[in-house]
């Protein structure tokens, strides 16, 4: 039963104070006995002109004016509705707690399991701790694998960097404070014990990336990152930097759990903190894979023939080795992409290194060059501050220009004719069916 009331002169209404609330007493022919009804109205549609009388036209609905009778039925609706309630809540607080309380060992299997693993977790409050360790090869026996680094640290040479007297470093870089460069960027996302699986890592492939290049990462993970050489480890982990966005800081966590390849510090994701983006990769290198022979830098907008390089590094003595897909010797530029001003480097030229787009290291390297890091002012050129001014301070005076004809490592990002992913693509089919030939 629905109505619609014409009420005039309702002043409240008339001031525009709301929908006002009427109420009619109405007896219904419906209702045996005589039963009275009250209908509630709402629903008000105001039409208001100033100066005049107003009208209001209120539509409504019933409502029942409950009776003891009808309190008691309602009573035991809502007591049912409350018992069902509280048994549902019951139930999903058990579900949810029960396994903290048995020391959080329920299996989600078999329930015919449950009470068997149950009271075999009691008291077994060293398992978790023991199932962790059986999965570390033997190698990491004796050290503590943490999210801090593997316990015991590589030791640090005892070095004090002598500029060579031709030396195209200028003095400030050697006159620095012990420590005045700590690279103490947190870790949001770390695969700590990405290298503890292997006894030895023959190769830690270290990619440079941008964090919101999540579909470049998917196409090297599925070709030149897929490269496994016959009887060596290869380890591949992605190196970002946080550029801030929830969004792209939610699909990186998801890509994380998926492969656990990715490292995220909490430096600004910026082309000129390419440096620091190094610095983190030997860093993460030295802190947490202690167990590597060699490891290699390379930007994601290369193609990596690992196979040939792991090929090559094989018979190459793993000690101050130091390898470049290109070496160069570039003179100081103020202008443009890769201006520098007089303050952060007054020469005039650059030390002889590798361009930074490919280059790889034996371990000690890789830790010497962490280690004199943190010592020495560093510059926005990542290929300069690591392979050039690091590289003369550790003592090594030269690099190896690798074979391959710059084919090992293709740089990709340039010239621009293509998007990198479809010449990424293009160059694994390439190198893919020659290497079944």
């Amino acid at each position: 039963m629905k109505e619609t009331i014409k009420i005039l002169d309702r002043s409240s209404v008339a001031r525009g104070r709301g929908a006002a609330i009427f109420q009619r007493k109405l007896s219904s022919q419906n209702v045996d006995h005589g039963l009275e009804f009250y209908f509630m109205s709402f629903n008000v549609a105001l039409a208001e002109k100033s100066g005049q009388v107003s009208t209001t036209y209120v539509s409504y609905n019933p409502r029942e004016v409950l009776t003891p009778a009808g309190i008691m039925r309602k009573s035991r609706k809502k007591t049912l509705y409350t018992i069902v309630a509280c048994f549902v809540l019951g139930v999903i607080l058990w579900s949810r707690y029960s396994s903290e309380f048995f020391e959080g060992s329920i299996s989600r299997e078999k329930s015919n399991h449950r009470v068997a693993k149950l009271t075999a977790s009691v008291n077994a409050t060293e398992k978790p701790k023991l199932s962790q360790k059986s999965k570390f090869a033997k190698f990491f026996d004796q050290k503590e694998v943490s999210k801090e680094g593997i316990f015991p640290l590589p030791e640090r040479r005892k070095l004090i960097p002598e500029r060579p007297p031709n030396s195209d470093i200028p003095l400030r870089f050697y006159k620095s404070k012990p420590g005045s460069n700590p690279h103490d960027y947190d870790y949001i996302l770390n695969p700590f014990d990405a290298c503890a699986s292997e006894e030895e890592v023959f190769l830690l492939v270290m990619v440079a990336s941008a964090s919101w290049e999540f579909d470049r990462r998917k196409l090297i993970r599925d070709t030149w990152a897929s490269q496994k050489a016959q009887g060596q480890a290869i380890k591949y982990i992605f190196f970002v930097g946080n550029d801030n966005k929830p969004k792209n800081r939610f699909k990186l966590e998801e890509e994380f759990k998926e492969y656990n390849d990715l490292v995220l510090e909490d430096f600004d994701e910026t082309y000129r903190n390419l440096t620091l983006k190094t610095i983190g990769q030997l860093k993460w290198g030295t802190l947490f894979c202690p167990n590597a022979r060699f490891a290699l830098h390379i930007d994601d907008d290369v193609f990596g023939q690992v196979n040939d390089i792991v090929s090559y590094l094989s018979g190459i003595k793993a000690s101050r080795f130091l390898g470049c897909s290109k070496v160069f010797h570039p003179i100081v530029r103020r202008e443009g992409k890769w201006d520098m001003s007089r303050e952060d480097y007054p020469g005039d030229q650059y030390p002889l290194g590798c361009v930074g787009w490919c280059f790889a290291m034996s371990r000690d390297v890789m830790n010497e060059l962490y280690y004199m890091a943190l010592d020495t002012p560093l510059i926005h050129l990542e290929d300069v501050s690591t392979t050039g001014i690091l590289r003369e301070k550790i003592g090594i005076t030269g690099v190896t220009k690798m074979p391959g004809d710059e084919k090992w490592c293709q740089h990709l990002g340039w010239p621009k004719d293509k998007p990198v992913e479809q010449k990424l693509l293009e160059s694994w089919e390439s190198y893919s069916s020659k290497s079944q030939l």
